[in-house]
């Protein structure tokens, strides 16, 4: 939701920054090129927590900016931030878990809910910025700021997590292979253990 919810928020508010329905362009040309980037350049590394992070960052500072008594020139200026950073984490984020979850069963029902409870932001976001909070939106964003600094808290834990698993399996394989041990478990064994299994390791 720290990622997502930016994304329903922009349309809300986004049309009291600006004067004109062209000036709504800019952002998402900006957001499609850096999106295509961290593609790129997240695929070739094998990595996607430093990708997440810096989009969880690029929102932190967009909200801030529109949080602010700034002028809307600036304030325009912070929309790209927002945009960018959410719509080039989004996909960070779904291929993540798409990466870390084996098995096609339990792949198929945790992406699912992870883009409905995803999605779920768009109803808070109606929610939250209300018409009356116009142009600084005070409750809005700074009940967005707060999913964010969830994500930032959280996105440390998880990669710490995964770090400490892969290298107690690292460790456990090594072990393995200095007593000459043979495979313990089956092809279809280790299918079922999904990510589980001792070969597996999690994407950072």
């Amino acid at each position: 939701m720290s990622i997502i919810g930016p994304l329903y928020d922009i349309t809300l508010f986004l049309p009291t920054i600006i004067q004109s329905q062209l000036l709504t362009v800019p952002p998402y040309v900006a957001a499609t090129i850096t999106l295509i980037t961290f593609a790129y350049y997240s695929d070739k590394s094998k990595m996607r927590f430093p990708f997440i992070l810096a989009g969880l960052v690029m929102c932190l500072i967009g909200l801030s900016i529109n949080i602010s008594t700034a002028p809307n020139g600036v304030k325009y200026f912070g929309t790209f931030f927002i945009v960018i950073g959410s719509y080039a984490a989004t996909l960070g984020v779904i291929s993540w878990l798409g990466n870390n979850l084996a098995g096609q069963s339990k792949k198929g029902v945790g992406m699912a809910l992870q883009i409905g409870i995803g999605n779920f932001s768009g109803a808070i976001s109606a929610v939250i910025y209300r018409s009356q909070d116009s142009p600084r939106f005070i409750l809005g964003h700074a009940l967005e700021l707060m999913f964010v600094g969830i994500g930032l808290i959280f996105l440390p834990i998880v990669v710490f997590l995964y770090k400490r698993i892969n290298a107690q399996r690292d460790a456990a394989e090594r072990l393995a292979m200095e007593w000459g041990e043979k495979a313990q478990y089956s092809d279809e064994e280790l299918r079922e253990l999904g990510d589980r299994a001792p070969d597996f390791r999690y994407t950072l």
